[in-house]
Formats: structure tokens, sequence, C-alpha cells
């Protein structure tokens, strides 16, 4: 199943449980879309791929200061799980579950 569309998350950071959202769009093996992370305004998926079922991308945040995130996603159906890093910061656990298309898409 094509992970294609929105996605409900939740990043498990050190200041608790972070809600967000991800909206994949596959081509070939090339993922890109839009992420809504960490309290951020939506920011573009970059440097994304598909391998099967797994996923791996980044976000670029460039306020308050420059970080990359890279996430390492497994899909598996309407569910996904997997890791989020923040350059220098620990490792943080991703979980989430397939959402209804949003107006417009």
């Amino acid at each position: 199943m094509s992970p294609d569309g929105y996605w409900d998350i939740a990043i498990e950071a050190p200041q608790g449980s972070q809600r967000g959202s991800f909206d994949f769009a596959l081509d070939g093996t090339a993922l890109a879309g839009t992420s809504v992370i960490l309290g951020f305004p939506p920011l573009p998926i970059v440097r994304g791929s598909a391998q099967g079922n797994l996923l791996s991308f980044d976000v670029d945040i460039a306020d308050p200061a420059p970080m990359v995130v890279h996430f390492s996603i497994t899909v598996n159906g309407d569910q996904l799980l997997g890791t989020a890093q923040p350059r220098d910061m620990p490792v943080f656990a991703v979980s989430g579950s397939r959402a209804p298309a949003r107006p417009g898409r």
C-alpha cells in the first residue's frame, strides 16, 4: 500500500508527546510532501526515498536555530512506526495512523 496521503503522528520528545502530521507524495521511489512537527509551521519533506514500506526523509528547520531532523519510518497498512533523529540530539520514537483526506487534495 502506498504511503501517499495524510498521516496523523506523535513524536515522543523530551517535553512529552508532540502531535503533528505528514502529507506524503510518492513518485516511484522519490518521497516528497509536507510535515507539521514539533510546533513548527508546515515544512517540506526533503531528501526523501522509499524502499518498499521503508521511508527515509529529512525536514530542515531554519528557526529558531538551523536543524535537520532525519526520519526513518516503516509503514504497515494504515499505521507507521519509526524514529526522528534531530542532529546532536537523542532519537525520538514516532508513531502514527493514516488520516482522512484533507480538503483540496
